[in-house]
């Protein structure tokens, strides 16, 4: 893909470029707008609910994209563009509804996920420059 169309130094450039990304109709929240936060429309290529999907059609050449860090950071299949200029911050929430919070299962996937992404920070978070 980079071969075939360049390597985009600004966001502009994307357009010049096949893109997977998610689904016009169903992005339900406007943190999964992030293209649209660098100006361009939805995706001319590929497009999908599924952001593990995404980053498959990406690694088989389907189009540029925009992954979560912990997603391509250790995949020797995709390259990094823009990563140095641009950089989309998002939190994520872990929610229950008050009546189940006290169960011991959600209790327990919630300090797992905790854990987890405590011990993975540097998967999560931009290094600092």
């Amino acid at each position: 893909m980079l071969a075939r169309h360049g390597t985009p130094t600004n966001p502009q450039e994307l357009r010049g470029h096949r893109l997977a990304g998610y689904i016009s109709d169903m992005m339900f929240f406007k943190e999964l707008r992030y293209l649209e936060e660098l100006g361009i429309s939805a995706p001319a290529g590929f497009t999908s609910s599924s952001i593990i999907a995404q980053r498959e059609a990406i690694r088989a050449g389907a189009g540029l994209g925009i992954l979560p860090r912990f997603m391509a950071i250790d995949d020797p299949e995709l390259v990094p563009v823009l990563t140095d200029k641009y950089v989309l911050n998002r939190n994520v929430w872990i929610l229950s509804h008050q009546s189940t919070e006290d169960l011991s299962r959600v209790r327990v996937v919630s300090e797992y996920l905790q854990r987890a992404t405590r011990s993975a920070r540097d998967r999560f978070l931009i290094p600092e420059a």
